[in-house]
């Protein structure tokens, strides 16, 4: 389908289906009742009552899943459960009523099953055809028949798939031939039985996950995490059902069980001891035999960078981590930047990314050069284009705003847990996974609602992609030869515990202590994309990356920056302290991009206080208050530093009482997309207000100096009081 509506599709056909298969493991574990040590009254009267069993069965287990969908504080009444076709948040409650009519169904058959074959069947296709209409009806009213109708064949074709999988009475033969095989005190005969009758769910389990398997970034994107762990939940329960009744009816089950418990747990313990990480290195092949660039001390490279550039303070920008959240946040501060009438973006020296942050910067970065390069080489496909700066920051936050998840759980469901009982790769990873939809959807690969479908956007897309595969070294300067912003990722070294540093710059390694810069060690086969995961890769999320120099030396393995530096603040003093040493006239300003809501640096720590606090809460509290603390502290000294060099310092900053709670993790909804927005239009109109007709646009970098000045006069005024 061109689109997915994750309401109608969860209502219509993801709890329906949910359901069925439900319902269909529950019938291959009831065949294995009569090898069990059950009574013989309660072994005949499951085998008898199946059908209903299975029903009940399906519809608790589906509530239960469904639980977290109930999280949300309902705001409309069931009066409004339609309003001019289309259907609001009483749509859960849809499919609920949907899997009681199936239910329904289920008795009547039941309750039909002494009657003729031939009126059992009229009656049971009824049931069905009554279920693909009527949904298939719901879905186009909710549409206001605005949907293609590849959109409403598609619809009627799931419909249509589902309604095979519904809940249906054996035929007399079958159940004979059921009945014959218990009689014959066979074994596996009744399994077998039963998954011929049941072929529909298994043949549903197989293929879904063969789906994601093979097409885990489209088929990810195109349906939602939700839907993605709707479908991969219902599959793997179906066949583990298969697996386990199988087992139950072996004659030895104990031993099989025992034996193959420890043969996956002897599979696993051994690839976790040297299982394969993702490769850091990607572009070797194409730029090996470039010349490796000289490296520079910050304090040179800042003079290059100045001399272009009249005599106003320094920009720099701390990307910190959060996830999309963070990406998106960043990507739209830099927008904002970079519009014509703020052109803070010409002053920002260097934009230190961790994490999310560094995404951000990677996905505006390679969006501003792509959509000016494409420009340069076709000014018609852009004359419709009247602010090139909104245009790139339009295209990244659209891009970040896909669920990135949807492709990561159809990657983890479909092959990843098999590839952790083998060393041997047969697909991509769950983290390269990952990078691969970040680029698709960069590249305007994953796009399903046609916003792209113009010629500018394709010819940036383009040029993204060329970008986002290319050496990070690469990115010091825009192809007309103007200097860019430096971008320095930061991630942590497994081995060591030191930073990891990946920037577009050659930058002397004794700049920075205790750390270890990639570019002095393979600058030319890490691409833009690439580092940027690596500053990226939380465990369990992402596995972490194997880095090497570009003579294939082991450096080691690299994971999220910030278990070592969270905000940036620790590259940013080092990189201050380097520049101010060699450059008299240095008075930066720095602009910390803090997406997390629940962050409040100006609150005193000693006013946090826990009445009850057990012995196991205090591990996980400590270490994340210590950390917290730590991040504080560095934070702290970052201004000290900035307010003596007579620079500024400025946080844009998400508030929860004001934007809500928007969580961790790489999806964003829309509402929380629209919050972010209204968040960054707040915390910029001190230095960047929307420009008015009538009025003068005043001189940003004066506002932006008036703003960042406070957080100075604030640290004055404490250390006084400390006094």
């Amino acid at each position: 389908m061109s689109r997915v509506h994750p309401p109608e599709f969860l209502a219509l056909l993801a709890i329906p289906y949910l359901f069925c298969m439900f319902y269909g493991a529950c019938r291959l574990l009831i065949a294995a009742v009569p090898h069990l040590d059950f009574s013989p009254g309660i072994a005949i009267l499951i085998r008898r009552e199946s059908m209903l069993v299975a029903c009940a069965t399906g519809l608790l287990s589906t509530l239960i899943a469904l639980l977290p969908l109930y999280t949300y504080q309902r705001d409309d009444s069931f009066e409004r459960l339609f309003n001019d076709g289309f259907v609001g948040r009483w749509i859960l409650e849809i499919g609920v009523f949907l899997v009681l009519y199936f239910c329904i169904d289920a008795a009547v058959q039941r309750r039909m099953r002494g009657a003729q074959g031939k009126r059992s069947r009229i009656a049971d296709l009824l049931f069905r055809a009554v279920y693909v209409l009527y949904t298939t009806a719901i879905f186009i009213g909710s549409e206001r028949w605005t949907a293609s109708w590849k959109d409403d064949v598609c619809f009627f074709v799931c419909a249509l798939i589902i309604s095979l999988l519904l809940p249906r009475e054996s035929s007399p033969d079958l159940r004979a031939a059921n009945a014959q095989s218990e009689l014959s005190k066979g074994r596996m005969p009744a399994v077998v039985v039963v998954a011929a009758k049941h072929w529909p769910h298994l043949v549903m389990a197989v293929g879904t996950l063969l789906l994601f398997g093979v097409f885990p970034e489209r088929v990810g994107i195109l349906l939602g995490s939700l839907l993605v762990c709707i479908a991969g939940i219902a599959a793997w329960t179906v066949l583990l059902a298969l697996i386990f009744s199988s087992v139950l009816v072996a004659r030895h089950r104990l031993t099989i069980s025992v034996a193959l418990t420890a043969a996956l747990a002897a599979l696993a313990y051994y690839t976790a001891l040297d299982g394969e990480a993702d490769i850091i290195n990607t572009t070797r092949a194409n730029v090996a035999v470039l010349q490796e660039p000289p490296a520079v001390t910050p304090a040179a490279d800042f003079a290059a960078w100045k001399a272009s550039r009249s005599d106003t303070p320094a920009i720099i920008i701390l990307a910190e981590g959060g996830g999309i959240r963070a990406a998106y946040w960043t990507a739209a501060a830099l927008e904002t930047l970079s519009l014509p009438y703020v052109n803070l973006i010409n002053q920002t020296y260097a934009i230190i990314g961790v994490s999310g942050g560094a995404l951000g910067a990677t996905a505006f970065t390679a969006n501003f050069i792509g959509s000016e390069e494409a420009k340069r080489k076709d000014p018609a496909a852009f004359k419709n284009v009247i602010t090139p700066p909104a245009y790139a920051g339009n295209l990244s936050r659209s891009e970040l705003s896909s669920d990135f998840i949807g492709p990561w759980l159809a990657r983890v469901i479909s092959t990843e847990v098999l590839q952790k009982l083998t060393r041997w790769r047969f697909t991509s990873s769950k983290g390269e996974t990952l990078q691969d939809a970040w680029v698709d959807s960069m590249t305007c690969q994953l796009d399903q609602r046609g916003i792209f479908a113009f010629a500018a956007a394709v010819d940036t897309c383009a040029e993204v992609k060329r970008i986002l595969g290319a050496p990070l070294i690469n990115m010091s300067k825009r192809p007309d030869g103007t200097s860019q912003p430096r971008l320095i990722f930061v991630a942590t070294h497994v081995e060591s515990g030191e930073r990891m540093l990946f920037s577009s710059v050659n930058y002397n390694p004794s700049a920075f202590a205790n750390s270890i810069d990639m570019e002095s060690v393979a600058p030319r086969s890490v691409s833009m994309i690439s580092a940027a995961h690596a500053s990226a890769r939380f465990p369990l999320v992402s596995p972490p990356g194997a880095v090497r120099s570009d003579t294939g030396q082991s450096i080691g393995h690299a994971v999220d920056g910030g278990y070592i530096d969270a905000s940036g603040a620790l590259t940013a003093t080092e990189l201050v302290r380097a520049i101010a040493a060699g450059n008299s006239n240095f008075h930066p300003i720095i602009i910390d991009l803090n997406n997390n809501p629940d962050d409040d640096l100006d609150s005193e720590a000693t006013n946090r206080k826990e009445n009850h606090t057990g012995e196991l809460q205090t591990i996980f509290t400590a270490l994340q208050n210590s950390n917290e603390s730590r991040r504080y502290f560095v934070k702290r000294q970052l201004i000290d530093e900035i307010c003596d060099l007579k620079g500024g310092y400025i946080s844009l900053k998400v508030s929860k009482s004001i934007d809500g709670p928007i969580g961790l993790g790489w999806t964003l909804s829309s509402d929380a997309a629209m919050n972010l927005d209204r968040a960054m239009t707040r915390e910029t109109t001190s230095f960047a207000p929307i420009p008015h007709p009538s009025e003068a646009q005043p001189d940003s970098m004066s506002l932006l100096r008036k703003a960042s000045s406070v957080a100075c006069q604030t640290a004055t005024e404490r250390v006084t009081r400390s006094q």
